[in-house]
């Protein structure tokens, strides 16, 4: 082969390989740009994390806030932790905000606007008529009290009919049914003092709870055990009492400790127990009462028939073949124990109900149900709170009968005048 043709060939490979490494650097590239679009996408597809800065709409106010955990980053391989606002409609309502359809129209929740057109977080129809349902005041009967300790599964029927699971801190109105399961125990401590302590497999119904002039409470038992601490005087007439009632008795007190208890299996059996003061116990006519002292007992018994089935009407005439067992002391050792198994968690300071107890809440100083408003986050030498700044909150606490300030709800920017530039005020609530 002539020099001429070999190196006509070596020119032919070097031409094939620099084709070659032209289309390997075109692939590679194409590769590489491929893959950083892919990784582009990965990271747009997963979740942020960083957690969302949400608030309540302005026509709610937050109590508290629920924590959840969910996945992000790309291809969704990390974990967040973060928080959101539990948000419950103002009462009373602002006037932008009278009516209640309007609520299903907004999102409970939205993100604090870190840019403008920030994007709302939805929260679903479903969710909103329920919670629309478990504040509606109007409905429920006025707010009386609070859960103050909950064992066990118990749960809140609505007179909507809707149930909500209860929670330590759930406000309890007139007309509210509350029912422990089997193993369920609930403490509920009333706005006056009073207290109720409710065992499991109890069904009890708040019927009436007024704390005006006339002091009214009537407690509705429909099944199980409940002891009721009652801190008021009342003059155990029709216009001033605390009773505790069943289908076929009522229990009536002005001021003492006892426990009422029903079962309906075979007999239909209400049993009173004194702990402190004294009952007043009889049929539910009200009549032939007989007092049950401390360290007492008695029942109120109505023959059951299982054959028959009674409507709410025929049981009156029914009840009146009722009878009274005789009143019989029992032993300081049933009363300890009687006392003990009675007893809802941690019992609750005798001092909450009196009418003008010495500062049960410190720092600040308040009485029970008084509010607390300081205004966090404030800057220095302002003065008013400035709830315009993104920072700043004016924040309202409960004074609950644990002593504690609790129920700590962050006020609408509209809210600035209900806090000082500094420290604390402290009044009647504003709700």
């Amino acid at each position: 082969m002539s020099h001429f043709h070999r190196r006509l060939k070596i020119k032919e490979k070097a031409q094939r390989w620099d084709l070659s490494n032209k289309d390997f650097r075109f692939w590679l590239l194409l590769l590489f740009i491929l893959s950083m679009v892919l990784v582009h996408y990965g990271q747009a597809e997963g979740a942020s994390c960083e957690c969302p800065k949400l608030e309540c709409d302005p026509c709610f106010e937050e109590q508290g806030v629920t924590f959840y955990s969910e996945k992000c980053g790309p291809n969704q391989s990390r974990i967040k932790s973060c928080a959101r606002p539990t948000c419950i409609p103002m009462e009373p309502k602002p006037a932008q905000c009278k009516s209640v359809k309007a609520f299903g129209k907004e999102p409970m929740t939205r993100k604090v606007a870190s840019q403008k057109g920030a994007e709302k977080t939805p929260v679903s129809k479903k969710m909103m008529d329920r919670r629309m349902a478990e504040f509606q005041s109007e409905m429920r009967g006025k707010d009386v009290g609070v859960i103050h300790t909950v064992m066990g599964k118990a749960w809140l029927k609505l007179p909507s009919g809707d149930k909500m699971k209860i929670i330590k801190g759930t406000r309890v109105h007139e007309k509210d049914q509350i029912r422990t399961l089997l193993r369920g125990h609930v403490k509920i401590v009333f706005d006056d003092g009073n207290i109720a302590n409710i065992k499991p497999n109890s069904e009890i119904i708040v019927q009436e709870y007024s704390m005006g002039k006339d002091k009214r409470a009537l407690l509705n038992l429909i099944k199980g055990r409940v002891r009721s601490k009652v801190r008021q005087k009342y003059e155990g007439n029709d216009t001033s009492y605390f009773r505790v009632k069943t289908k076929s008795a009522v229990a009536g007190v002005r001021g003492t400790d006892f426990v009422v208890e029903y079962t309906n299996k075979d007999r239909w059996i209400t049993k009173v127990s004194t702990l402190e003061g004294e009952v007043k116990f009889g049929g539910n006519e009200y009549e032939d009462r007989v007092g049950i002292k401390a360290g007492q007992q008695a029942s109120f018994i109505v023959a059951s028939n299982e054959s028959e089935v009674f409507s709410d009407e025929e049981i009156s005439d029914f009840v009146a073949r009722g009878y009274m067992t005789p009143v019989y002391s029992l032993s300081a050792e049933e009363v300890a124990q009687l006392s003990q198994l009675t007893e809802v968690g941690d019992p609750v300071a005798r001092n909450i109900a009196s009418t003008r107890p010495n500062f049960i809440c410190h720092s600040p100083k308040g009485d029970l149900n008084q509010c607390a408003w300081v205004c966090k986050n404030n800057p220095k030498g302002s003065k008013r709170c400035r709830t315009d700044l993104p920072q700043v909150n004016c924040v309202r606490t409960r004074c609950d009968a644990n002593g504690q300030w609790s129920d700590e709800s962050r006020l609408p920017a509209s809210f600035h005048d209900s806090c000082q530039a500094r420290g604390f005020r402290v009044g009647p609530c504003d709700y």
